[in-house]
Parts: C-alpha cells; sequence; structure tokens
C-alpha cells in the first residue's frame, strides 16, 4: 500500500474545498468520507496552513503548526522594514558563544524559508566549540594550496585574495580577516544558491531580533568548498557549500542606518 503522507481528519473536516483551491498541484478532492489526497502531492503544507478546523496534518514532518494570532503574529511593515534596514555585516565581535537556543531558533527561521519547488534541501552545519580546529584545518590548507600552485596559477585573483588571508592568519583575532573573531561559523548546503540565500536571510533577520549579527563569508564558502580535510571535518561527504556565515554578539554598536543608493525602478 502507497504510503499517505497527508492525513485528513474527517471527524473535523467539513468539505468547504479551501485545501483544495490552495494546492498548488491540484491533488486534493472530495472523496465519499471527505477530502483526500488524489493525486501527486509534494508535502507544501498549504492544506495545513489553510484548514479552519486543523483537520489536515503531515505525520512525516515533526514541525508543530502554529495557530495564526494577529495579535502577536502581525507585523507592522515600518518596524519589519527598520529590522531590515538597521542589519550590518558585522566584522568584530564579542567573545561570548551563542546560546544553543539561539543556534536553535536561527536554524528553525531557516527552515521555514521558501524553497523553490518545496525541496526543503538545505542542511547545516554551525561550527562553535570547535572552530579553532576549523580555522586550523583552513590555514593549514590555504598553504598547501599556495605551496602547490603552478606559476600561472598563483596570478589567479582567487589566490592572490587567499594569500592575503594566509599571511594575515597570525595576527590578532580582531584583526584576522577571514574568520575575524566570530564565535560561530554556519555552513549553509545544499544544490541551489537560491535557496541557501533564502534560509541565510530568514536566519540573519531572526538573529537580529536575538542580538546577534552576521557576516556573509563567500572567501570562506570558497576555501572550504576546496580542501578534503575541511570537508571531511565538517563531514558533509559530496554536499555542495552554497553559503557560509559567520554570527554573534557584535562588538560594535551602530545607531543608525547606513544610506544607501537610489534603486532604479519601473512602474508599468
Amino acid at each position: 500500500m502507497e504510503k499517505q503522507v497527508v492525513i485528513f481528519d474527517h471527524n473535523k473536516c467539513i468539505s468547504c474545498g479551501a485545501c483544495a483551491k490552495d494546492c498548488i498541484r491540484q491533488a486534493i478532492s472530495k472523496g465519499p468520507e471527505g477530502m483526500e489526497i488524489s493525486g501527486s502531492c509534494f508535502l507544501c503544507g498549504h492544506c495545513v496552513a489553510v484548514c479552519p478546523t486543523g483537520a489536515v496534518s503531515i505525520p512525516e514532518y515533526e514541525d508543530c503548526p502554529v495557530e495564526y494570532d494577529p495579535s502577536v503574529s502581525a507585523i507592522d511593515g515600518e518596524q519589519m522594514l527598520l529590522a531590515v534596514k538597521f542589519r550590518r555585516s558585522v566584522r568584530n565581535y564579542r567573545k561570548n558563544p551563542i546560546e544553543e537556543e539561539k543556534l536553535r531558533l536561527l536554524v528553525d527561521a531557516g527552515t521555514h524559508a521558501a524553497t523553490a519547488a518545496n525541496r526543503q534541501e538545505i542542511s547545516y552545519v554551525i561550527v562553535q566549540e570547535k572552530r579553532q580546529e576549523l580555522k586550523r584545518l583552513v590555514f593549514e590548507g590555504m598553504g598547501q594550496l599556495l605551496e602547490n600552485a603552478s606559476d600561472a596559477g598563483k596570478e589567479d585573483p582567487f589566490l592572490q585574495t587567499i594569500r592575503k588571508f594566509y599571511e594575515n592568519r597570525d595576527a590578532a583575532e580582531e584583526e584576522e580577516m577571514l574568520f575575524r573573531n566570530a564565535p560561530a561559523v554556519i555552513y549553509l548546503l545544499g544544490d541551489h544558491s537560491f535557496d541557501a540565500g533564502l534560509a541565510a536571510q530568514c536566519m540573519e533577520l531572526v538573529g537580529c531580533s536575538l542580538g546577534l549579527g552576521f557576516m556573509y563569508n563567500g572567501y570562506l564558502t570558497r576555501i572550504s568548498s576546496r580542501l578534503p580535510r575541511v570537508r571531511e571535518f565538517l563531514g558533509i561527504g559530496e554536499e555542495q557549500i552554497q553559503m557560509c556565515m559567520l554570527a554573534g554578539y557584535p562588538k560594535v554598536r551602530y545607531r543608525r542606518t547606513a544610506p544607501k543608493k537610489t534603486p532604479r525602478v519601473r512602474w508599468l
């Protein structure tokens, strides 16, 4: 028997059809006992979210749906915009480690980000306790890349930048340029960079509300991807590193938003 992935509680279902109308796959129809799955379902969960009586569930997911309450769930638009405007790329952090419960909130935020075709493929590696070991492996690997580069390869702009990071590796933590002095490094893994970007943005916005700061580190992403010992340390096998974020409590205080260029907008 085929596994039933979406469950309809027919004691609660009123056959209103809201789930069927909102189903992008048109995989729900009305059966003899009420609404039921009748086509290909990719578990987007819209049927769970839209049901007025809470009759729909997806047992495969451990995530427990939260009931919408406008008094606590609605966010003022101007306040939300300010939260976006106040975010900064943080390059100087306090030594305090990030509490585990806050790290779990970040992952929860990333998990609920949009993903194309509801792939939900993004996974995470959070390095905090073993940060110094990661740092050692990265710099050792960078040294080997530079040592083994051919004369022609040494002119590669990426390797030239790596050399700058490598030569700066023994600087004081606040002056070291690759890891900065962030207490945590968060890797986002998957096959699609835009899914990772959406997850990272959700994580950052929630993290900022917790007093945390972040910096997207493209160089550490590329370096880590190319070093077998780092990949082994992270335990990621053949998974692709799409993004890397430095995270921690900011040591610098930003007192106002930073100005931006006027965007180009076409109103049609």
